[in-house]
């Protein structure tokens, strides 16, 4: 009896399954992904840092560069393509964080990684630095422009 009553148990749950399963497909698909807009400023940006925050972060990234925001900007990028470590100590509010926000967004986009991690100083600091990131995926046009296959899912 109890052999009996799992099989139609089972039959009736892989019934369910396949139903809602067939219902919920066409929301699920996203194709077709939007074409590349400008593939020499995907290309370009994707060799290089630099290029990477003033293209895609024109209205985050506003005043020229120091050089000592150049200098964590390669070491950045070293970092990202080559692995390895280094410290950083620059003075409150000159951009560390959303320079390691845009690191993590060209490192994903640009396909560098197949995993990234970001770590903050504490859990609200982390959690804030991931809305950051997401919300750049999300509704940052000209990212959506050049890496469709990122941001349109």
């Amino acid at each position: 009896m109890a052999n009996t009553v799992l099989s139609k148990y089972e039959r009736k749950k892989e019934s369910s399954r396949r139903h809602f399963d067939h219902l919920s497909r066409p929301g699920r698909d996203i194709a077709p992904i939007p074409p590349v807009v400008d593939q020499d400023r995907k290309d370009k940006a994707s060799a290089d840092f630099r290029f990477f925050c003033e293209a895609y972060f024109p209205d985050t990234f506003t005043i020229a560069w120091s050089d000592d925001h150049l200098k964590v900007l390669e070491k950045t990028r070293k970092a990202v393509l080559h692995g390895g470590l280094f410290a950083l100590a620059m003075a409150r509010g000159s951009g560390k964080t959303t320079i390691a926000e845009t690191a993590v967004v060209w490192a994903i986009c640009c396909g560098h990684h197949p995993f990234v991690c970001l770590i903050g100083s504490g859990e609200d600091s982390a959690l804030e630095m991931l809305d950051s990131v997401k919300a750049e995926l999300e509704n940052n046009d000209i990212l959506l422009d050049d890496f469709p296959e990122v941001c349109y899912p």
